[in-house]
């Protein structure tokens, strides 16, 4: 009981401070469903028209030429 006694009148005492501190804690917790959400519908999206593209030109290889030794060039003397 003296806990909730204490604790009632240090919320009047400190009114503006626990109204600060609670804006701040639901804004907090908004910002964090906010991106949860967002990046959850971005993730969605990405995979629904990415599908597509799944199996279509798998059977290519792309590799890089033997780059073998370098070769300087002469350049003319004027």
């Amino acid at each position: 009981m003296f806990f909730v006694t204490y604790l009632r009148r240090e919320l009047r005492r400190r009114m503006r401070q626990a109204i600060f501190i609670v804006l701040g804690l639901a804004l907090g917790v908004g910002l964090v469903i906010t991106v949860t959400a967002a990046s959850a519908g971005i993730k969605k999206a990405q995979s629904r028209e990415l599908s597509g593209l799944y199996g279509a030109g798998t059977a290519l290889t792309v590799t890089g030429g033997n780059p073998g030794r370098p070769t300087i060039q002469a350049q003319p003397q004027e």
